[in-house]
């Protein structure tokens, strides 16, 4: 027998602050989530920082990246 709630209702309110958005950005964000494996002492690097502070590192970085190397 199945359990849990088979027909859950998610209400606005509630999926608004499922996911709040971390730091400020120039441009709305893609749907799609960009993911990759990295070296395990580059992840223990970058795990060591507190969660707001890595988000808007890895942004800052990828972005700066693509546009100096894929944007000109």
């Amino acid at each position: 027998m199945p359990k849990g709630n088979p027909k859950p209702i998610q209400t606005p309110e509630f999926k608004a602050q499922q996911y709040k958005p971390v730091g400020e950005i120039d441009e709305p964000l893609a749907k799609k989530v960009t993911g990759v494996k990295l070296p395990k002492s580059v992840v223990d690097a970058i795990d060591a920082l507190p969660r707001e502070e890595k988000v808007r590192w890895l942004r800052q970085t990828l972005v700066n990246a693509a546009k100096a190397e894929l944007m000109n």
